[in-house]
């Protein structure tokens, strides 16, 4: 004893619907990749300006930047 049926209309309406709603998840999941690669990007470039910008480090020691010599009136 059936309660209701779906009529063929209906049966395809349910699977555009369904195929519309893939199609949501896939194209966010690729901009979800997208950002999560540009993120790691520019994390690396700061990395590389961090390193070009840092003094040479002697021995293991950091070096400090020198202190601006004050100006003497004698």
């Amino acid at each position: 004893m059936t309660i209701a049926t779906i009529s063929k209309q209906g049966l395809l309406a349910l699977a555009i619907l369904v195929a519309v709603l893939w199609g949501c998840w896939l194209v966010q999941q690729h901009y979800l990749s997208q950002a999560k690669q540009n993120v790691r990007g520019a994390t690396l470039n700061i990395q590389r300006l961090q390193r070009k910008s840092a003094p040479a480090a002697a021995f293991g020691i950091a070096c400090r930047p020198r202190r601006a010599e004050r100006a003497s009136f004698s």
